[in-house]
């Protein structure tokens, strides 16, 4: 159990430098993974990966936000989307998908973040974090949780570098209800 738990969290790390390497910000590192697709469409869906759980229309709904690029990645069990604006780097929103055999208490003691709180009525357990901004951006709003069928995913919206953190406690409820409704979506897939 701890193999696969270990796995699953370098799954969600590796989730993460793949979305970070997603946006535009010039690195001196090695870019990583090559992005799968790039699109610029009115579909999301079209650039694969976690892409595919992903409709520009639906994110504009929930976030009132227009996106208009859809990147994902891939790397092992992990599959991942980023959602920008042209080139702009932020605002973003990004959602990786990872498969785990972790259940509800290993998610909650090893996968949920210090700091969150819990959501109910998502998933087998979840979270809601938010965190201030950096030097490169402005803070985001993130929700994790564990599916019913076994897979553990994160929801990040990160604001440009103008907003104030109180714009992200903001939209933490509109996330977890979109995480809800992204659950439902990959439940029934």
């Amino acid at each position: 159990m701890r193999d696969r738990l270990t796995a699953a969290t370098l799954g969600i790390i590796l989730a993460g430098s793949l979305l970070t390497g997603c946006n535009n910000a010039e690195t001196e590192t090695d870019a990583g993974p090559p992005v799968r697709a790039r699109v610029e469409d009115t579909q999301a869906e079209i650039a694969g990966g976690a892409c595919e759980l992903l409709n520009f229309g639906v994110v504009h709904d929930f976030l009132d936000v227009e996106f208009n690029v859809a990147a994902a990645g891939e790397q092992k069990e992990t599959i991942t989307c980023v959602l920008q604006q042209g080139d702009a780097p932020w605002p973003d929103l990004s959602l990786a998908v990872s498969e785990t055999s972790a259940d509800a208490e290993v998610f909650g003691s090893d996968v949920k973040p210090e700091g969150a709180e819990a959501v109910k009525d998502l998933g087998k357990a979840a979270y809601k974090l938010v965190s201030d901004g950096t030097k490169d951006h402005g803070p985001s709003a993130e929700i994790g949780w564990l599916s019913s069928n076994g897979r553990i995913l994160m929801l990040r919206y990160t604001f440009a570098k103008d907003q104030q953190k109180a714009a992200a406690t903001d939209l933490a409820p509109v996330l977890v209800d979109m995480a809800k409704d992204l659950d439902a979506t990959l439940v029934a897939t």
